[in-house]
């Protein structure tokens, strides 16, 4: 469910079914996952910085930092807006591209 449609869902314009996430989402915690449903699909839309590859530790590390300060300041705001905001630091963002990677390779087989 994008942000855009949360208000609609909120006005009882329609009803949410399920999230694609691990868990239910604070702002729809009566909506259940997919999962809860019987349903083994857990997806989102990510959004990232990437720096090369032999991007000294110290640097990536003052990046890193600085984007959690600033995502902490509009967390909030964006919350109000209907959007789940999870911070992924260096070595989580690192595991997750490294899965996503092998689960669509999966889904693509030959075709990717």
């Amino acid at each position: 469910m994008t942000n855009s449609t949360v208000a609609f869902q909120n006005q009882d314009h329609f009803r949410a079914l399920a999230v694609a996430w691990d868990e239910r989402l604070p702002f729809l915690e009566d909506v259940p996952t997919f999962r809860e449903e019987g349903y083994d699909v857990v997806e989102a839309i990510y959004r990232g910085v990437l720096v090369p590859a032999d991007t000294p530790d110290d640097i990536v590390a003052t990046l890193a930092e600085g984007f959690d300060a600033v995502n902490q300041q509009i967390t909030t705001r964006q919350q109000d807006m209907g959007m789940f905001v999870h911070n992924w630091g260096p070595e989580e963002s690192a595991e997750l591209v490294e899965r996503l990677k092998g689960e669509y390779a999966e889904i693509l087989g030959d075709e990717g």
